[in-house]
């Protein structure tokens, strides 16, 4: 009976946000993963903090502070949750100050997830490995399963350039 109830319950996955779009190999993994059930998406958007002010070592200034970035993501989730319900997702925004890791990690655990999805990134780490630190560690430290979806147009295991493009065959053991 608990079964039963468990594959009917609503589904709620936490997407880790690194710009202002959500991309669509995530929204599309999620829902090929939902199966018809409800999902509900709590997108996050994690503002790494930096001082403004004179940046250490550079004549240039770091001219925005991490409020106003932080009230620039808000504003960019607004316009990401408008667009995943469109696909019939019911969707929350998280914004979140700290280092990226930690807080995807501590989001998961106070949201009650079922699930991470989160985007490999588009480019190949310098140790060629298809994603990089913080995919590994939230892989690594999740109290959940973590979904690491390619970006569209990129097959899983490809490696790639510099410039992002696909190299030959080549594939990561």
């Amino acid at each position: 009976m608990l079964a039963r109830r468990r594959c009917c319950m609503r589904r709620r996955v936490l997407v880790p946000c690194d710009g202002s779009r959500v991309p669509i190999s995530v929204v599309s993994a999620i829902l090929r993963i939902a199966g018809g059930r409800q999902v509900e998406a709590v997108l996050l958007r994690v503002v790494e903090p930096t001082p403004a002010g004179p940046v250490p070592g550079s004549r240039r200034t770091a001219v925005k502070s991490t409020a106003t970035r932080m009230d620039e993501a808000r504003e960019a989730m607004t316009r990401s949750a408008a667009r995943l319900r469109a696909y019939g997702l019911r969707v929350t925004t998280h914004v979140r100050s700290g280092s990226l890791a930690p807080e995807i990690l501590a989001a998961a655990r106070e949201a009650e997830v079922d699930f991470i999805a989160m985007a490999a990134p588009s480019r190949d780490t310098p140790d060629g490995l298809p994603f990089d630190a913080v995919a590994e560690i939230v892989c690594r430290d999740a109290d959940v399963p973590v979904l690491l979806v390619p970006s569209a147009g990129r097959r899983p295991g490809a490696r790639t350039g510099h410039d992002g493009r696909l190299k030959g065959d080549s594939r990561v053991a």
